[in-house]
């Protein structure tokens, strides 16, 4: 499985190359293998008659052997360089959340949903090394985790708007400020074949620590599980850290587990970090 959401990874990375680089010579194949396989994925997906399996009608187009054939090529080579792509400790950290996925009985008799929320880890995952190695005071998108002034500190909209708009990307678009959840409004919502995985997000000026945030906000983010797969995120803003410096991968995702009175299953929450008040590399003095 986990082999599966890197492939998904790499489809993303595919379509990213497309992007950067529309004059390539292999720019048109690839570009006609994505197309096939979100007519294939349509297809699947569409509604069939009582008894008629999905992906039963004829293909609306084909894709040239010769084609097709220099096409899986090339995803044979990000598949190949994948784990290159990330680091060992972004691999084990997401190993080690999709075990804790493994072991959950709301997941046990659904593969589909386990994917599902495997998928919103595994980009949650990419996300978090984005921000600590893409991010920068130039772009408008990320410049919010630079801002050092204590009387300007970025709200936590601005990291629910980078987080969405990245997410979207990579998982299709994702619902922001969702009415009608528990009652309540959700900050970020992910939805597919009626199962729906909500990520709340906050800033932090105190202690931005696992056990402080996991008790300030995590009932909040439980709460919206109550009529899904009793799993969550936490992503939080850190603007804590007065010194500039950034918090390794490491520390940035962490998993918190509670048990309900009067339930039989815990309910799962994934911690993530984004530290902010950061400064250049240059900048920063011992």
């Amino acid at each position: 499985e986990a082999s599966l959401l890197t492939r998904a990874g790499q489809l993303h990375q595919l379509k990213q190359w497309v992007a950067r680089n529309p004059s390539d010579a292999q720019v048109g194949d690839a570009q006609a293998l994505l197309n096939r396989i979100d007519e294939l994925a349509a297809d699947l997906l569409a509604p069939r008659p009582e008894g008629q399996p999905g992906g039963a009608g004829p293909p609306t187009s084909i894709v040239p052997q010769d084609v097709q054939g220099r096409l899986e090529a090339l995803l044979q080579s990000f598949i190949t360089d994948g784990d290159r792509r990330l680091s060992a400790q972004v691999q084990e950290r997401i190993d080690q959340c999709l075990e804790a996925l493994d072991g959950h009985p709301d997941l046990a008799k659904s593969r589909g949903l386990k994917m599902f929320i495997g998928q919103i880890v595994y980009f949650t995952a990419c996300f978090v090394v984005h921000c600590i190695d893409r991010a920068s005071p130039a772009d408008q998108l990320t410049s919010y985790l630079f801002e050092q002034d204590v009387n300007n500190l970025p709200k936590e909209g601005k990291l629910q708007h980078h987080y969405a708009t990245v997410m979207s990307a990579w998982m299709g678009q994702a619902g922001v400020e969702v009415r009608a959840v528990a009652g309540g409004r959700a900050d970020v919502v992910f939805t597919r074949d009626g199962d729906r995985f909500v990520v709340e997000v906050k800033r932090e000026l105190q202690d931005a620590t696992p056990d402080a945030v996991f008790t300030a906000y995590g009932s909040q983010v439980e709460e919206y599980q109550n009529t899904g797969a009793r799993t969550g995120i936490l992503l939080v803003l850190d603007l804590t850290r007065s010194d500039g410096k950034g918090l390794h991968l490491r520390e940035s995702i962490v998993t918190r587990s509670v048990r309900r009175h009067g339930e039989s299953a815990d309910r799962l929450l994934f911690l993530v970090a984004v530290s902010g008040r950061r400064k250049r590399p240059s900048e920063l003095t011992t």
